[in-house]
């Protein structure tokens, strides 16, 4: 595959593995929360750098997120973002610094150090059958396009294209070509056959079809095919996807008929020649020259043990097989629209769509926020209902409206994670969730005017987990429950797979192992006889891990080495064994 080289690249090629992992702090009183209070497994926003919240995310979030949708600076020269990673080579550090601007030469090799290890991260959090969707215009598609390439097309996840938005309003300032779009760039796991059961749109047309179709057969079953028919062909709004649907079977089902011939230019292999007779005159029917799509066994699948059926039309349907009635021609498959509500997402989007007059509303300001109407849109193709969210770029929070707009209009139990660094990430990204939940006096839309419902819990990323950290008597000592999920990752690479506790400090289970962790954020008792490990508490853990392998966290042990190995336990002492994992110096 190709990749980019870009000043800075060697520097930041694995700078996220260098950025310190940090506590999620709640604060409530700025969280809306649920009936439970806030919560790390509720909704969330995060006030803090991008690139630290995203890793402060990694142990309890790793591999779990769904879809990952941002809408990163544009590096238009003019947004005056700054993005200072603290990269430890002096001169790129200060070179990262300055404020970007669009006389600055360099400003894409900047924009891409800023993208590069945020990247990464993203690709560690999301899950093996997630979906990539970041917004881009042409000034960094094709650099981006790159980098995500080269970083996110890995293992189960591949890319799948990239979606036009025409915006209908072409730029005024612009000084050559003036682009009135702008683009999605789409990765998703492996697809099945050109098809990802991940990623598709509802058919526009579809549901007016089938309500067509039951219309015309309440009035007469007899006449309902023609008059079906004769409605697809004079009907405008439907796509050229949906337009062969048009047909009614005997049941009533809206179907259409796709040709069963081998589909590529070559001959197919011998066992794709078996004849196949008509059901009711048991002659042979023709054959496609190059052979049929499907081999013998999954023909006598299609075609069932059921009776022939004779259709409106006079062909016979036997299963998912029609044959004509005068068996001149080949047999078809039959596919029913009920079945095949969904299809793949085209590569336009039109929408003009506008948020002017919603912020006015609001009585809040944003340059520039993309329109909740075209998230929503392309957060509903995303086919789980169950899906976690992540917005990293989060701005003024319309990836949160659309979250909680799909939940309201389809009952679906998605989840939203937003980053925000600036400091508008209460006044403004929150504050506009909180209102669009309860409710928007003056909004055109009578569902936002009742409010969308939902909660969230606000974070902010508390200090480093640093070695002094845990035995600080300042109040600086990490939770148990943040420490635990800490230990866990950083020890196996993945996350705790249970959030029940339970004694001699069990904390769940990761990447095959049970794990215990003896620590309390109090100096004193971490220093006290509590904090080891003993040879009782050993021996219970053994007993209740019943040969399965377990690593426990604890200050020391009272017990030799051995007799640690006969339990099958492996012994791992705070704070100084997460230094060692991490390949981090503690000094």
């Amino acid at each position: 595959m190709p990749t980019l080289e870009f000043k800075g690249k060697p520097f930041v090629y694995a700078h996220h593995l260098s950025v310190p992992f940090r506590e999620l702090r709640i604060d409530a009183a700025r969280s809306l929360p649920g009936p439970a209070g806030p919560s790390l497994d509720d909704n969330l926003i995060i006030h803090g750098d991008n690139l630290e919240a995203l890793k402060a995310l990694l142990p309890r979030y790793a591999g779990k997120v769904d879809v990952i949708y941002i809408d990163p600076p544009y590096n238009t020269g003019k947004e005056g973002w700054r993005y200072n990673d603290n990269v430890k080579a002096p001169g790129l550090r200060e070179w990262l610094g300055r404020v970007v601007d669009e006389e600055d030469m360099e400003r894409h090799d900047k924009w891409l150090t800023m993208m590069w290890p945020r990247l990464k991260l993203l690709r560690e959090l999301l899950s093996p059958t997630g979906i990539v969707l970041i917004h881009i215009d042409e000034h960094e598609e094709a650099a981006l396009s790159m980098i995500g390439d080269e970083i996110l097309v890995r293992g189960e996840t591949e890319r799948y294209g990239t979606i036009v938005w025409d915006k209908g309003n072409p730029k005024g300032d612009a000084s050559g070509v003036a682009c009135q779009h702008e683009s999605l760039l789409v990765w998703g796991p492996e697809k099945a056959g050109g098809y990802s059961p991940a990623f598709l749109r509802p058919k526009p047309g579809a549901q007016a079809m089938l309500a067509a179709a039951a219309r015309f057969r309440a009035d007469d079953p007899a006449t309902a095919p023609a008059r079906y028919a004769e409605w697809v062909r004079g009907e405008a709004t439907l796509t050229g996807g949906e337009r062969p649907y048009n047909r009614i079977d005997h049941a009533g089902d809206v179907y259409r008929l796709v040709h069963m011939g081998w589909p590529n230019k070559k001959r197919a292999p011998d066992e794709y020649f078996a004849p196949l007779r008509h059901p009711v005159t048991g002659a042979p029917t023709p054959m496609p020259a190059r052979g049929w799509r499907y081999p013998v066994a999954t023909m006598r699948r299609m075609l069932g043990d059921g009776a022939p059926v004779i259709e409106p039309d006079g062909s016979v349907s036997m299963g998912e097989i029609v044959f004509p009635a005068d068996n001149d021609s080949q047999p078809q498959r039959k596919y029913r629209l009920k079945d095949n509500l969904l299809e793949n997402v085209p590569s336009v989007l039109r929408s003009a769509a506008s948020d002017d007059a919603f912020f006015a509303a609001l009585g809040l300001t944003f340059e520039n926020p993309k329109p909740a109407r075209v998230a929503q849109s392309i957060l509903g193709w995303v086919v789980k209902k169950d899906a976690l969210i992540l917005d990293s770029f989060a701005g003024s929070g319309t990836t949160a409206q659309a979250v909680l707009a799909l939940n309201k209009a389809d009952g679906g139990n998605r989840r939203f994670i937003l980053i925000e660094t600036e400091d508008y990430a209460d006044t403004l990204t929150a504050e506009r969730v909180r209102r669009v939940a309860s409710g928007v006096a003056g909004a055109k839309d009578a569902t936002l005017r009742d409010g969308l419902g939902g909660s969230f819990t606000y974070c902010t990323l508390g200090e480093a987990m640093d070695l002094e950290r845990f035995f600080a008597g300042d109040g600086r000592a990490p939770a148990w429950e943040r420490v635990a999920e800490y230990v866990a990752y950083t020890a196996t690479g993945a996350t705790l797979n249970a959030r029940d506790t339970g004694p001699d400090g069990y904390a769940g289970e990761a990447g095959g192992f049970r794990l215990h962790l003896l620590y309390r954020p109090d100096p004193a008792w971490m220093r006290s006889n509590d904090a080891m490990l003993d040879t009782a508490t050993a021996e219970r853990i053994a007993a209740a891990a019943a040969g399965r392998p377990v690593l426990v966290f604890a200050a020391g042990k009272f017990m030799a080495q051995k007799a640690l190995t006969d339990l099958g336990l492996t012994f791992c002492q705070l704070p100084y064994a997460i230094h060692r994992m991490l390949g981090v110096d503690a000094a």
